[in-house]
């Protein structure tokens, strides 16, 4: 693969290979671990119907707040966590790429003589940073899918109002 566009915010001659493949296997590893919210959320939608073979919606049945299901409250496993781990191992590459400056050739000395002097800071800073803001959008789109799924796939009289300010509340 060529990753010339990437090389331009990279110490020069670092291989990035390593950091691309840890983001991309953080990023999948993260949306897989977030279908958790999918099996919870069924297992509820599942209870708002009789059982008896019926398949009837069970008359005041009410479905577990969007929050809640997210793991916002402490009730289950935090759905999101795989995107924040994934951001905290990416701005670890920070620190990679400062070391790299010194390793080896000694880049450090090509950059100090640039005319630039925040050209070092930018090439150890930009591409950590711009995965973790990756991380953060994929989190909202994967979120933003989910609760889709919950208001559309639950019978509207079973929702509770205001469910993305709650969720928002319980953010903030």
């Amino acid at each position: 693969m060529h990753f010339e566009f990437l090389k331009r915010y990279a110490p020069p001659g670092m291989e990035l290979r390593s950091e691309l493949v840890c983001f991309i296997v953080g990023i999948c590893a993260s949306f897989f671990y977030s279908m958790s919210f999918l099996i919870n959320y069924f297992q509820h939608r599942d209870n708002l119907f009789d059982t008896n073979g019926t398949g009837k919606l069970i008359e005041g049945a009410v479905m577990e707040d969007f929050y809640v299901l997210l793991g916002f409250d402490g009730k289950y496993e935090q759905v999101f966590i795989g995107f924040l781990i994934t951001a905290i191992v990416m701005l670890g590459f920070t620190i990679l790429h400062y070391s790299y400056y010194r390793q080896g050739s000694k880049s450090i000395y090509l950059m100090k003589r640039l005319p630039h002097p925040a050209e070092i800071h930018k090439r150890a800073l930009i591409l950590p940073f711009a995965a973790v803001l990756c991380c953060v959008i994929a989190a909202f789109l994967v979120m933003v899918l989910y609760f889709a799924i919950y208001v559309l796939a639950t019978p509207t009289v079973c929702l509770q109002p205001a469910q993305w300010s709650k969720l928002w509340g319980n953010l903030l």
